[in-house]
């Protein structure tokens, strides 16, 4: 197996790679989705115009300027929503995203610690924290922020499978198949999950294995990048350069505004002799990878494009791409392959001699169809560490340890409220937030607009208190609530843990207000829990507008609730 450059973001660069799908060929379906996220920046802007001490505005606008590799201007945006409501914890868990792309991990890490004080239940931000400690190469305390969002969320497979991913980065594949399947006992169609195990297959040269593992997370979830990247660089490993090309579409389709899909797609084309296109997806690698702040990536850009000018004849513009791929990455063993023979092409035998020793050098095995992805290299484990002097949370593997470390002793729930504070749902609260996990974001926003109206609400899976029974602390919470919000689906309209909630509601005589996303009829057993009611319709767009009247409408509930009115 050739050595390669990863093609996985770093942690904190993941976070940022959101997308648009899409159907035709990949540059015109990212050209489209560049359109589609200008025009949601206009809109917001317009927006901003009408009402600028709305600092929801602005977060929406710094998403939007995330989502295209904008991370100045979100920076700008989100530090305006802090200035406006400096209570929010969005703002400044997003603009800690932005530094992180940017690679300035201690502000990074700053801005997480300022969210985590504002929201310190939040299990995510304990996760995307970690990226900050990574990028500080402080990996005792990333794993200590992972090992804190599993405690806090032990049923969501999310924290386990970016542990693994933290692990698959160290080389340490055993530890990191350990926390995918953690994560697959939870949820068996995690599709992340697939993609570490497919990695870790990838990594020890078993292309067929790595592939079934791939396709088995894109078949799970078609908006899985990561799944297409992985199935790009199985098919660029066994020179199937047209499935390659596929695979790179599909992946830029789904995450326009990252290099990786354009590193894959410009070595394909490159290959298939279709050249245009190759310096096409160089040239999009070199400006994408220049905005994310990311050098490794951007020499591969400069390093297929100057292999590209060889294949065309172009031998000059070839060294002159090939020498800024390797000022910006010495270690690229393959832009001084290729530079060798540009330069023996154009008569400078030294140099290329030069070149073509220094390439072997770095990589003994680098030749024309090298390229660029670097998976780990797996590391030794020692699963039987001593104890003396051994961090108590790298001991997470019970079945391969003989003693149960500290950290597993202290699950008891008054030590824990001793280091960590007091359990969140210990806050009283109004409001009930009951939602399928598909319609996760929507129903955060809607807790987001509650509580910047000082509405206290009780939503899964933030709220409940460390070391509590799962489904004990969801009965508690409804029976503590005044008000329940229905978030309804078709998701929620099936959801059988939606149903049970609800069915609790009306058990306890709650107010229970739907707040309708999808104009789908009623279940049965929904139509018997709710039956005609008043529904709050937000199945026309903007949301922004529907959550708005929400508010005022539990603001008004409540205030009537006060006064002893029903």
């Amino acid at each position: 197996m050739k050595r390669w450059n990863t093609l996985f973001p770093s942690l904190a660069v993941a976070l940022l790679l959101m997308s648009f799908v899409g159907t035709m060929s990949a540059g015109l379906v990212a050209s489209n989705a560049r359109l589609i996220m200008l025009e949601n920046v206009t809109n917001l802007s317009e927006a901003i115009e009408i009402a600028p001490n709305d600092p929801n505005l602005y977060i929406k606008r710094g998403d939007a300027y995330v989502e295209m590799s904008r991370f100045d201007e979100a920076v700008a945006d989100y530090t305006k929503a802090i200035e406006l409501n400096n209570s929010l914890s969005r703002p400044y868990a997003m603009r800690g995203v932005c530094y992180g792309a940017k690679g300035q991990y201690v502000q990074f890490s700053s801005d997480f610690n300022r969210a985590i004080e504002l929201d310190p239940y939040f299990a995510d931000y304990y996760v995307w924290r970690a990226g900050a400690y990574m990028g500080l190469n402080e990996t005792d305390l990333a794993l200590q922020d992972y090992d804190r969002a599993i405690d806090l969320d032990p049923n969501n497979p999310y924290p386990y499978a970016q542990k693994g991913f933290f692990f698959l980065n160290q080389g340490k594949f055993r530890s990191a198949t350990n926390e995918a399947n953690r994560a697959l006992r939870i949820d068996p169609d995690y599709a992340d999950a697939y993609v570490i195990l497919g990695i870790i297959d990838f990594a020890r040269n078993d292309l067929n294995s790595a592939e079934a593992h791939a396709k088995t997370a894109v078949a799970l979830d078609e908006s899985n990048s990561r799944g297409y990247n992985l199935l790009g660089c199985i098919a660029s490993q066994k020179r199937a350069h047209a499935d390659a090309r596929h695979y790179a579409e599909e992946e830029i389709n789904l995450t326009p505004f990252s290099p990786n899909g354009y590193i894959i797609l410009s070595v394909a084309c490159k290959h298939l002799g279709r050249y245009n296109e190759s310096i096409e997806a160089c040239n999009e690698t070199i400006e994408l990878s220049a905005a994310d702040l990311t050098p490794e990536r951007t020499s591969f850009g400069y390093s297929n494009r100057g292999a590209t000018y060889i294949a065309l004849g172009r031998y000059d513009a070839a060294v002159h791409d090939l020498t800024k791929a390797i000022e910006l990455n010495p270690t690229n063993a393959y832009a001084y392959f290729k530079r060798a023979v540009a330069y023996e092409s154009i008569g400078e035998h030294t140099l290329a001699r030069e070149d073509h020793a220094k390439a072997l050098e770095i990589d003994p095995d680098v030749d024309e169809h090298s390229t660029y992805i670097i998976v780990p290299k797996e590391v030794h484990e020692d699963y039987l560490p001593s104890l003396m002097g051994l961090p108590i949370w790298l001991l997470v593997i019970p079945a391969i340890i003989c003693a149960i470390p500290v950290f597993y002793i202290l699950r008891k729930r008054k030590v824990k409220e001793i280091i960590y504070g007091p359990a969140k749902d210990s806050v009283p609260h109004d409001v009930f937030i009951s939602y399928s996990k598909n319609d996760k974001r929507t129903a955060y926003a809607i807790c987001d607009a509650l509580e910047s109206n000082k509405i206290r609400c009780w939503i899964a899976p933030r709220n409940p208190p460390v070391g509590q029974n799962y489904q004990a602390s969801i009965i508690d919470a409804i029976d503590a609530s005044k008000i329940m919000v229905l978030v309804f689906s078709k998701s929620s309209n099936s959801s059988p843990h939606v149903l049970t909630e609800v069915s609790r509601a009306m058990s306890k005589g709650l107010t229970i207000i739907p707040f309708r996303l999808e104009a789908v009829p009623l279940s049965k057993e929904m139509e018997y829990l709710i039956g005609p009611r008043h529904w709050l319709d937000a199945v026309n767009p903007p949301l922004e507008h529907h959550i708005t009247k929400l508010v005022d409408v539990i603001t008004n509930q409540l205030k009537d609730s006060d006064n002893g009115m029903t």
